[in-house]
C-alpha cells in the first residue's frame, strides 16, 4: 500500500514538473506583438567595465532562459543602432566609486584600461609606477598614486578644463551608447589598431576606449562635454530606449528593467524575479548591494579618495552623479 501510495506522489510531483518547463518553453517561444506593425524588442546590454556587468549579464541571461537571445556590447565595444527594434540596458556607477574599482582592477594587473595606459610608450613608466604604488600598504602612497592617476587619465596634469571636455565615465557612455559613431570616429583619427587583439598586445591605440580624452581635439572633447551634459537619467526606457541600472541597485533596477522589457514585447520567463533572487542568495552579491564589485578588494572608495581626487573627479563626472542622484565617498 506505501509503496503504491510513494508511486502516485512520485507520479504526480515529475508531472508538475514537466507542466512547469512545457509552459517555460510556451511562454520563451511565443512570438510576442507590440502593437500595430511593431515586432518584439531584442535586448542589448552595455557591459560598462567595472559596474557590476558580470553579475547583470549571469542574471539577464537566466531570466531568458539561459539560452542567451540578447546582445553584449563589451568594454571595448560600441553600440551600433539598426534598423531592429532594441531594448538597450545600461549600467552607471557613482563617479568616485568607479574610479577606484578600475585603479583596483589596474593595481591587479586587469583591465582594458591598464591595457589601453601601458601601451602610451610615452607615458608607460609613469602608468606602472602609479599601479605598483597602488600594491603598497602604506595608505599615503597609495593614496598619492591614486590622485596623480585620477589627474592624468582626465588630462587634468595637461591643462584639460574640465568643463570643456568629458571625463572616464562620462567618455565611456558617450562613445559607447550616447554617441557610438564618436567612439569608431576618434580612433580613425588617432590610430589604426583599435582591435582588442592589438590593445592586449600592447600594440593598440593610447586611447583605444576613449579612456584618454587628453588625445582628443578640442571639438571631440566639447561635443562629448556637451552630450552627456544633456542626457536624461530616467530610469524608464519609454522615454530614453535606454534603461538604466545603478551599481548601487543592481538588482532592483534589472528586475524592473526586464519587467519593462517583458511590457514591451520582449521574451523574459514569467517567474525570472524568482530566479534573480536566488541567483543573488546564491552569489557573493554583498559586494554589489553596497556599490562594489567583487574585485573591490584592495581599496575601498574611502580609502583613496581625499577631498583633491575627488574634486577633480567631480569636476570631470559631476552632470552623471547629478542625473543619478549619486554622491561621492568623501565630502568635497
Amino acid at each position: 500500500m506505501t509503496s503504491c501510495r510513494s508511486v502516485i506522489l512520485s507520479a504526480l510531483f515529475w508531472t508538475a514538473v514537466a507542466h512547469r518547463r512545457a509552459s517555460k518553453r510556451r511562454a520563451l517561444q511565443r512570438t510576442h506583438v507590440v502593437g500595430a506593425g511593431k515586432t518584439a524588442p531584442h535586448l542589448v546590454f552595455w557591459h560598462l567595465e567595472k559596474a557590476g556587468g558580470r553579475l547583470a549579464t549571469s542574471l539577464i541571461n537566466d531570466a531568458m532562459g539561459g539560452r542567451g537571445g540578447f546582445t553584449t556590447i563589451h568594454e571595448w565595444g560600441v553600440y551600433t543602432p539598426t534598423q531592429e527594434r532594441r531594448f538597450v540596458v545600461a549600467p552607471m556607477r557613482e563617479p568616485c566609486s568607479y574610479y577606484v574599482s578600475e585603479f583596483n582592477w589596474g593595481v591587479s594587473g586587469k583591465g582594458f584600461l591598464r591595457r589601453a595606459l601601458l601601451a602610451n610608450v610615452s607615458s608607460r613608466e609613469r602608468i606602472a609606477r602609479w599601479y605598483a604604488d597602488g600594491q603598497n600598504s602604506d595608505l599615503a602612497i597609495a593614496r598619492a598614486a591614486f590622485r596623480a592617476w585620477v589627474t592624468f587619465i582626465n588630462g587634468a596634469d595637461g591643462g584639460v578644463r574640465a568643463d570643456e571636455t568629458c571625463g572616464l565615465l562620462g567618455a565611456r557612455l558617450w562613445a559607447a551608447v550616447l554617441d557610438p559613431v564618436a567612439g569608431l570616429r576618434i580612433n580613425r583619427r588617432n590610430c589604426n589598431r583599435a582591435d582588442v587583439k592589438a590593445i592586449e598586445q600592447g600594440r593598440g591605440c593610447s586611447c583605444p576606449l576613449l579612456d584618454c580624452m587628453r588625445q582628443a581635439q578640442n571639438t571631440t572633447r566639447r561635443a562629448c562635454r556637451t552630450r552627456v551634459r544633456g542626457f536624461g537619467s530616467e530610469l524608464d526606457v519609454r522615454t530614453r530606449d535606454i534603461c538604466w541600472i545603478r551599481t548601487e541597485h543592481l538588482v532592483e533596477d534589472l528586475a524592473m528593467c526586464l519587467a519593462a522589457f517583458r511590457e514591451a514585447g520582449g521574451r523574459v520567463n514569467p517567474d525570472f524575479r524568482a530566479s534573480m533572487h536566488w541567483k543573488v542568495q546564491a552569489t557573493d552579491s554583498a559586494f554589489y548591494s553596497h556599490g562594489q564589485t567583487s574585485q573591490d578588494r584592495l581599496w575601498t572608495c574611502a580609502d583613496l579618495v581625499d577631498p583633491h581626487s575627488g574634486a577633480i573627479i567631480y569636476g570631470y563626472e559631476g552632470e552623471i552623479a547629478a542625473r543619478f542622484n549619486m554622491t561621492c565617498c568623501t565630502r568635497l
